[in-house]
């Protein structure tokens, strides 16, 4: 019987190229092969955004981005809380300029300065910001602190947009022509749906905390509702999530070889950053021998994976290299083999109980 395995190595980049993918491969547009992207993005840090926009996302096990302007934050602990549990905190600067009046050095001392503070006070990387008042500074600069930004040029963005730097979104809330209310949440998000678009929702204040342009928390949470309910279709990720998977997925260059009478498949991502490490799950299907089954292991371990039709899907990480084995042989043996070592552990740990 033949010993089939997939080798796959991914190593980071930053320069978006064109995905080079053999035939019987299939990199998902979307995570998991979704239909469209959501990102749920809120500016300046309203009153109401951590009391009662952040428990409505996460009711539905989502994470939102939110964007500080530094000087305007007060106290930094709940900002913190929010992203421990997987929220992003995002760059909206330092004292919410024009930026088109700016010199070049003035630009850069509000980009830097504010991922500065909001790494120091979060304890995370602060890798994506938003322009005020929707004016772009200048690319280079943003792109020696952040991997992209966010404009609002009401639409949404491409699958690949042309510049990470000018990242499509859309006012909601009162002062918005189209997005007021729940309804239009969900008209908006189906649209992107049709485009296999990232629908990027521009929101500010929460139930009149004071903040521009309010929505009502019950519209918020009957759209989420929506879009729960409609799983297989979005995505939801953070700004900063979606905008690696587009850098990473556009990079993917797979290749194959025959040794002998095993097959091996390299998997690289190319991309280079010099603000972050490359390293969001990025997925992706290959098609199996008719009849055959497959898993797919990493150090040892085996991963999540799913069969449709023909084919395994599976995320790859950046740096890390999988073994995928088809046939069912060998399955079998694996599956024996994590179902004893879970036996093992678990019998270990009744031991240590025991003796205690």
């Amino acid at each position: 019987m033949k010993k089939n395995i997939l080798l796959i190595t991914a190593m980071a980049i930053s320069n978006i190229i064109s995905a080079q993918i053999p035939e019987g491969y299939e990199v998902a547009q979307w995570k998991d092969f979704r239909q469209a992207a959501i990102t749920y993005s809120f500016d300046d840090g309203t009153p109401n955004q951590i009391p009662a926009a952040v428990p409505t996302l996460e009711k539905y096990g989502y994470r939102g981005t939110f964007n500080l302007v530094t000087d305007w934050v007060k106290e930094w602990d709940g900002w913190k809380t929010i992203s421990d549990n997987g929220h992003e905190i995002a760059s909206h600067t330092v004292t919410h300029p024009y930026l088109d009046k700016l010199t070049a050095e003035q630009q850069t001392a509000e980009l830097a300065k504010s991922k500065e503070i909001i790494e120091q006070n979060i304890g995370k990387e602060c890798i994506t910001m938003v322009y005020p008042y929707c004016v772009r500074g200048i690319d280079s600069i943003v792109a020696d602190y952040y991997i992209s930004a966010r404009i609002c040029c009401e639409s949404f963005s491409s699958p690949s947009p042309q510049n990470m730097f000018a990242i499509a979104s859309r006012l909601v809330g009162t002062e918005s022509q189209y997005l007021k209310n729940t309804y239009d949440f969900n008209m908006w998000a189906k649209l992107a749906v049709k485009d296999n678009g990232w629908c990027v929702f521009l929101i500010h204040g929460i139930d009149n905390d004071g903040g521009y342009s309010p929505i009502k928390s019950v519209d918020l949470d009957s759209h989420l509702k929506f879009v729960q309910e409609n799983d297989p279709t979005f995505w939801v990720g953070t700004f900063a999530e979606v905008s690696k998977y587009i850098i990473e997925r556009n990079s993917l260059k797979i290749s194959e070889k025959q040794q002998g009478e095993e097959t091996e498949i390299l998997v690289e991502a190319t991309a280079e950053s010099k603000v972050t490490k490359l390293d969001y799950p990025v997925t992706i299907k290959r098609r199996l021998p008719n009849g055959k089954g497959a898993i797919v292991t990493h150090n040892g371990k085996v991963i999540d994976s799913k069969l449709d039709d023909g084919c395994i899907i599976f995320d790859v990480v950046p740096g890390n290299t999988y073994l995928l084995v088809y046939d069912e042989g060998r399955m079998l043996l694996w599956t024996i083999f994590v179902v004893v070592g879970a036996i093992l552990l678990i019998l270990s740990a009744m031991r240590k109980r025991i003796g205690a």
